[in-house]
């Protein structure tokens, strides 16, 4: 059987990490928005900048979650910029800081964990290619969580 286009991939893995995101029903706390943010806003600046397509991708991801609907999306688009931006400026400080985010849910709740590992995921296909640096980074999220990057 050949292997799947890279097309094909892309599509493959947005559905399982929106799945992901469809199966959480509850109201996501602070602290996992601020580590979701933060996991997409690093994927998204791997290669150096942040691209439109990229905030429309994550801001898309949070309107439509069943869980995220209390959350002001002009708030979160702010914050989330932000985000990128401090990683731009300071590529160092700013991953510093959202790494920091992430590892505060490190072994925590499995639900939780996942979405931010599939937020990341969603920020690796969002501009429709899949880049080795963004899955590099994938990986230190995952071992930011706790979790094995092999297993996604």
């Amino acid at each position: 059987m050949a292997a799947p286009s890279e097309d094909q991939a892309v599509r493959e893995r947005h559905e399982r990490a929106v799945a992901t995101w469809e199966r959480f029903d509850e109201e996501v706390p602070d602290e996992v928005l601020r580590a979701v943010s933060g996991a997409f806003a690093i994927v998204a600046c791997a290669d150096g900048r942040l691209e439109e397509s990229e905030i429309s991708a994550f801001i898309d991801m949070i309107k439509d979650t069943r869980a995220f609907h209390a959350v002001d999306l002009r708030e979160l688009e702010t914050q989330f910029r932000r985000i990128g931006r401090a990683i731009l400026d300071d590529f160092e400080e700013g991953r510093q800081h959202a790494f920091h985010e992430i590892a505060l849910l490190e072994r925590g709740d499995p639900r939780q964990t996942a979405l931010v590992v599939s937020a990341a995921q969603i920020a690796i296909v969002s501009n429709g290619k899949l880049d080795d640096a963004e899955e590099v980074v994938l990986g230190q999220i995952c071992e930011a969580l706790g979790l094995d990057p092999a297993a996604y």
